[in-house]
């Protein structure tokens, strides 16, 4: 076997330096990967077993590495999903990393979807919280409190809690209405079923009743307590 670097030492100075040497022509990059597969037609793998270099190094320059690993942790505290972790381990055990990197990626991951969900429920319950006090849509709450509508809509599907907790507020806010109105549930979703079929539209609609176009969409779509969609979930 052809060994290019005869001391430990000489390897890993060669992956410390601010660009790494091309082995095949002499030159320097900060990362060798496309270099080699279209100037020498060669894979990552094949260049590293042809000069006997460790599967587990990248064939970055030191500086390209730091700026990707920051860039990868900022990533994990902010944007990355929990399915990008996921394939980061997998990524690792096909490259034979050691067992603790794979345990890392699934720790990172785990913290970071708990530090998700609990994210996701507090501002769901300051939604559900405004919703209950100032009796305006979830649009509204957010455009108003720059929170987010997703919140609400991931924490309803995930915990049984909040979902109750919103049904209540929206079965209040149908009672409000049939004050409003002086018209029970049965009778707004009769009349609406009828002025849609006059080809009436849904801001006419909302004009002639006295309540909101988002409202009348509901009760349109069945949805947010004017149906069985939340009831058969």
């Amino acid at each position: 076997m052809f060994i290019y670097f005869k001391t430990k030492d000489k390897m890993l100075e060669y992956f410390s330096g601010d660009r790494i040497e091309c082995l095949i022509c002499g030159k320097k990059f900060l990362s060798l990967g496309s270099h080699i597969l279209y100037k020498h037609n060669m894979t990552v793998m094949e260049y590293k077993d042809k000069f006997n270099l460790p599967s587990c190094k990248s064939l970055c320059a030191k500086s390209t590495k730091d700026k990707m690993s920051k860039s990868l942790k900022k990533r994990l505290n902010y944007m990355m999903p929990i399915s990008a972790v996921a394939k980061l381990g997998q990524y690792a055990k096909k490259r034979n990393r050691r067992d603790y990197e794979i345990d890392r990626f699934k720790k990172e991951g785990e913290l970071l979807a708990e530090k998700r969900r609990i994210e996701t429920e507090t501002h769901a319950n300051k939604i559900l919280d405004i919703m209950e006090e100032e009796r305006i849509s979830v649009a509204e709450i957010c455009s108003k409190y720059d929170l987010r509508a997703f919140h609400l809509t991931t924490a309803c599907i995930k915990n049984k809690k909040i979902l109750d907790k919103y049904n209540r507020i929206r079965k209040n806010k149908i009672r409000l209405i049939e004050k409003k109105t002086n018209k029970s549930k049965k009778e707004l979703v009769n009349q609406v079923d009828k002025l849609k079929k006059q080809s009436i539209g849904t801001r006419q609609i909302a004009v002639q009743l006295g309540i909101g176009r988002t409202t009348i969409r509901r009760i349109i779509a069945r949805e947010g307590g004017w149906g069985d969609f939340y009831k058969e979930r």
